[in-house]
């Protein structure tokens, strides 16, 4: 367990996978950038207390804190996460097969932002596979929604930054098939995300 210091009333709870914090997320000046920011946006801290932080291996980080501040916007979430579905599908039709990825992960974040937005949690973090695990009910989410998520994940940076490969740019890599298979898994974790707040 990491703690800060007392009088700011937070304390950090760290899944498994970052019990080795040390290893594989090492505190490096982003990681401490990110605890500045999150003290200073958390002035009542009576509000945020006791947020989880979970740490997928490789470094990237989503933050899941009970009972936060920020008001309850949980369908404004979902009709984006519906928008940038249609976004999606738009991007393949055009054959820009890479915003096409990226939108579908857009719109699957969303829709799991606006379940937790839902239940009274606000979510921070890109990264799906840690935020599917603290979705309501996820144990009896259809197996497929969690390889989704993780399918999705490899589309959030490659999909816009040239050197996510080794040389050329992300739209020569990305393929029409691709584009599909990212557009299914949104549409499956929207699915999913539709009946928990329905």
């Amino acid at each position: 367990m990491f703690s800060i210091p007392k009088e700011y009333g937070v304390e950090y709870g760290f899944n498994t996978c970052c019990g080795y914090m040390e290893t594989k997320c090492p505190i490096n000046f982003n990681y401490l950038i990110f605890i500045a920011y999150y003290i200073i946006i958390c002035n009542d801290i009576s509000e945020c207390t006791y947020p989880l932080l979970s740490c997928m291996q490789g470094g990237s980080m989503s933050v899941l804190v009970k009972g936060g501040s920020v008001g309850n916007r949980y369908l404004d979430w979902f009709r984006q996460a519906e928008a940038d579905l249609r976004h999606a599908g738009n991007a393949l039709d055009d054959g820009d097969f890479e915003w096409s990825c990226f939108a579908a992960h857009q719109a699957a974040e969303k829709a799991m932002k606006a379940v937790l937005q839902k239940f009274g949690m606000d979510a921070w973090g890109h990264t799906l596979t840690a935020l599917v695990g603290h979705l309501p009910s996820i144990d009896s989410a259809p197996a497929g929604v969690v390889n989704c998520a993780k399918i999705l994940d490899k589309h959030y940076i490659p999909t816009r930054y040239p050197n996510g490969f080794d040389s050329g740019a992300p739209t020569d890599f990305y393929t029409e098939e691709e584009a599909q298979k990212a557009i299914q898994c949104a549409e499956a974790i929207i699915e999913f995300c539709r009946n928990q707040i329905s």
